[in-house]
């Protein structure tokens, strides 16, 4: 896992980096920003944090905003601020519901059922159904998209989009990682309408998902400019904070 203080500890104690200034907004610095409460004698007060900008250095750009076709870690860091996942983790490791508010697995783990949360949107104010999600695999899974993660995802055959909400996934076979793979952020899931607007530029000129922040711009080599979502709805994280992230930018 990702350790901020770990982070710039090794910055610090190496030299000749090139740093980049990046203003970001994350939302594991968003925790950080949770909720302050004060004590009267009387009653207890709860008290929103005044918004802010976080401004992030690090010692080395992303190499693309695209799930599909990134290979560092540190393209991962902001695509898991952008884009949203149809499971999630808890604070135990666990597997939880995220877009998929359930889901399902029959006798032989060869068939998976999702059903989704209702009115999730896009950064765009497209709606997310089971199509983004059929759009999403089928990318994923396409040898001309050469996704470093290809293998990742199962032996996928089909995937069925059965009603506006549920999708159905078809395996060759029992694949038991699927759930915990679909819990990572490369396994994000794209809003059909970012590829359509930015064709092969996408992950480069700009990015479109349902996460906590939206893509602002990117100036490659100098900084990447997030700001909150304002439809934001955290279905399974594990922080407090269900809606949208107490940072300006």
């Amino acid at each position: 896992m990702f350790s901020l203080n770990h982070f710039v500890q090794k910055l610090t104690h190496q030299k000749n980096w090139r740093f980049i200034a990046i203003t970001l907004i994350v939302t594991t610095l968003a925790i950080a920003c949770n909720t302050t409460k004060t004590t009267t004698t009387t009653s207890e007060t709860v008290i929103a944090p005044e918004p802010g900008t976080v401004v992030w250095a690090r010692y080395r750009d992303s190499d693309t905003l695209d799930p599909h076709k990134s290979t560092s870690p540190l393209s991962r860091q902001i695509i898991d601020q952008i884009y949203d996942t149809l499971l999630a983790f808890d604070d135990q490791g666990k597997i939880q519901p995220n877009l998929a508010k359930e889901w399902s697995v029959n006798d032989n783990g060869q068939e998976y059922t999702f059903k989704l949360n209702e009115n999730i949107k896009c950064h765009d104010g497209t709606t997310f159904d089971a199509k983004a999600v059929k759009f999403t695999i089928d990318r994923a899974i396409n040898p001309e998209t050469q996704n470093s993660t290809k293998d990742s995802w199962g032996p996928i055959e089909t995937v069925e989009v059965v009603d506006d909400l549920t999708v159905k996934v078809k395996m060759a076979e029992a694949f038991s990682p699927f759930p915990r793979f679909l819990a990572d952020p490369y396994s994000s899931m794209i809003c059909p309408s970012a590829i359509q607007t930015y064709n092969e530029k996408f992950g480069i000129d700009g990015a479109i998902g349902t996460g906590p922040f939206k893509f602002v711009e990117w100036t490659q080599g100098e900084q990447l400019v997030l700001e909150p979502n304002p439809d934001y709805k955290n279905y399974g994280r594990t922080v407090d904070n269900s809606g949208t992230p107490y940072i300006n930018k």
